[in-house]
């Protein structure tokens, strides 16, 4: 049967990590950065595509559409979005880590997506949508 593992996170940004401990912590900016229109389909147990939209919160230019689509999505590997953003997952703890790599600075966020799951009619799974 095919599974729908989907969900819309947008109430709370996460916050980034950097690699630098003594960075400060900002409370908006370049670092903090708002997962939305978050969509993974799993079929039979396995992952076959993660897409979502990042965004920095101090209302800039650092946005990114990450998507990434394969028979069977790898955990702990890197998917690109762009020249800055890649991501990573972790299904058992439905964990997604984002990188941002800018000249030699690296900078980490994590967050946790929910489960959702559905059964669409037809051959193809439908994803369904969560506020978080």
């Amino acid at each position: 049967s095919l599974f729908a593992a989907a969900a819309l996170v947008s109430a709370a940004p996460f916050e980034s990590r950097p690699v630098n401990p003594s960075w400060p912590n900002p409370i908006a900016g370049d670092f903090i950065w708002k997962v939305s229109k978050f969509e993974g389909r799993k079929s039979d147990g396995i992952y076959t595509r993660f897409s979502f939209n990042i965004k920095a919160t101090n209302d800039g230019a650092l946005e990114a559409n990450c998507t990434a689509q394969a028979d069977k999505l790898e955990e702990h590997k890197w998917y690109s979005c762009d020249k800055l953003f890649s991501f990573s997952f972790n299904s058992d703890r439905n964990g997604l880590l984002v990188k941002r790599v800018e000249n030699e600075e690296t900078v980490f966020g994590t967050t946790s997506i929910p489960n959702m799951c559905g059964k669409a009619p037809g051959t193809q799974d439908s994803p369904r949508q969560n506020v978080a």
